[in-house]
């Protein structure tokens, strides 16, 4: 997941500013929204993945912070589709199975820490 997000950071604040290049910028946006679905977060809420962490102790903000980070790469490609017409992953919310935030506010995020 660390490695997702240092992606995004590095498409959307540092490659603009250095190449310009709006080709280089859809093929990474592409390649974000395909890494993010091999670690299967556009199924975070899938009735399989609720089943398996049944069995695991998975921590809540983990998947807040999945939660947030597809829903950051999915609303990003759909910004670009509608401005610019082009899109990357042809990405639609049929199929998805993934909640919008459960946290509505920083505090609520940090309470939930503090109160593991």
């Amino acid at each position: 997941m660390e490695a997702l997000q240092s992606i995004i950071l590095i498409g959307m604040h540092i490659l603009p500013n250095v190449t310009g290049s709006a080709w280089m910028l859809r093929n990474l946006a592409g390649t974000e929204i395909q890494l993010a679905r091999a670690l299967g977060l556009d199924q975070i809420d899938s009735t399989a993945a609720n089943r398996k962490r049944e069995c695991y102790n998975v921590d809540p903000v983990e998947l807040e912070v999945g939660r947030r980070v597809w829903w950051h790469l999915a609303s990003t490609e759909w910004y670009i589709i509608s401005h610019i017409r082009q899109g990357s992953a042809g990405l639609t919310a049929l199929g998805l199975c993934v909640l919008f935030q459960a946290f509505h506010g920083l505090a609520d995020l940090i309470c939930s820490i503090l109160n593991r």
